[in-house]
């Protein structure tokens, strides 16, 4: 039926052969040669049919499925409570436990997972295909909030998951929304930028799509920039022009916007991240304005103060009175302070 909501599990996996034997004692590099997500059949991939010209997302349901059980097993109520408010709103429950049925059950036959007393495991196999679709190979020695928290997270943010460093500033506020705007804004990731600099380097952003790459010249860190006003300039960055009292809450609350988190905790910040893994990546970019061809793009929003009009009205007699006291009185009152003094110095 038109606007019904597909979900395709088809993805095609070679579950026999010399190629996955070799792949359980690979390198995590190897592996993810191995295994590949296709952009059409990713296994528990949703979408509509309106919608399937989009990007494919980084992970599908299936995935993260498998994610979960590979981070020391899970019942299907923790798959629900652990994995479910990752792919919402866009799958529902009924949606998810379906998505995740199916997928438990073409895993199980391809001998990724193993199911025992309602508890599923993955299996060496099982294993080197989820640390493959994260490139990462911390998932067997860590917990499910570990692996999400860190791992995960870095590869929904586009870093590098065995960083330590990158590791540690995830589980700031601060750090990860500077992450999130330094990947955003087309900035160096190798490390969270310090909030002074972070806040210079957004400034000059700002005077960027004011007045165009030119402006870069001179300016960047260590330009000299005011703190204060840096922080302004900054600040026209959000969709409505927001003005803030700290460079911290500018960053986070900057990153949320980015990011579309409803909320601008640590907590709300990963969740939005988490949840751009099932999304196309034209849907997990903030939407924007497109300019027509040709058009250039909109200056920032540093409007000059509006003009006051202080024209004087006067009527007739006014006008008379006015003329009396500058051409006769003034004058008059001139000469005669000045003949007084001479009078008093003669």
């Amino acid at each position: 039926m038109p606007g019904d909501t597909e979900y395709n599990f088809s993805h095609p996996v070679e579950s026999s052969g010399p190629a996955w034997k070799r792949g359980v004692n690979a390198s995590i590099s190897e592996r993810a040669k191995l295994i590949r997500v296709s952009a059409g059949g990713a296994m528990g991939a949703v979408h509509t049919k309106a919608a399937r010209a989009t990007a494919a997302p980084l992970l599908s349901v299936g995935d993260l499925v498998l994610l979960r059980i590979a981070s020391g097993g899970a019942s299907r109520a923790e798959l629900q409570r652990d994995v479910a408010p990752l792919v919402a709103p866009h799958v529902g429950g009924t949606a998810f436990r379906r998505a995740a049925e199916l997928a438990i059950g073409q895993f199980s036959g391809q001998g990724f997972l193993l199911e025992a007393k309602g508890r599923l495991s993955a299996t060496a196999a099982g294993l080197a295909r989820a640390e493959a679709l994260i490139a990462s190979g911390r998932i067997a020695s860590q917990s499910w909030d570990e692996v999400r928290n860190g791992p995960l997270l870095a590869y929904a943010t586009g870093l590098n998951g065995d960083s330590p460093a990158i590791l540690k500033a995830l589980e700031r506020p601060d750090s990860l929304a500077a992450l999130v705007l330094q990947r955003h804004f087309g900035m160096s990731i190798a490390r969270p930028y310090s909030i002074n600099d972070l806040r210079t380097e957004l400034a000059v952003v700002a005077l960027e799509k004011a007045f165009g790459n030119k402006i870069k010249t001179g300016l960047g860190k260590g330009s000299g920039l005011p703190g204060k006003t840096a922080r302004l300039l900054a600040g026209q960055l959000f969709r409505k022009p927001r003005t803030f009292a700290s460079d911290g809450k500018l960053v986070v609350a900057l990153a949320a916007e980015i990011s579309g988190a409803a909320s601008d905790t640590l907590d709300g910040l990963r969740l939005a991240l988490l949840r751009r893994l099932t999304t196309s990546a034209e849907a997990a970019e903030p939407a924007a304005e497109a300019a027509p061809s040709g058009v250039r793009e909109p200056r920032a929003a540093i409007r000059p103060k509006a003009a006051t009009n202080r024209s004087v009205t006067m009527n007739a007699e006014q006008q008379n009175t006015f003329w009396i006291l500058v051409v006769i009185f003034m004058p008059l009152a001139a000469l005669g302070v000045g003949a007084f003094v001479w009078w008093k110095r003669r």
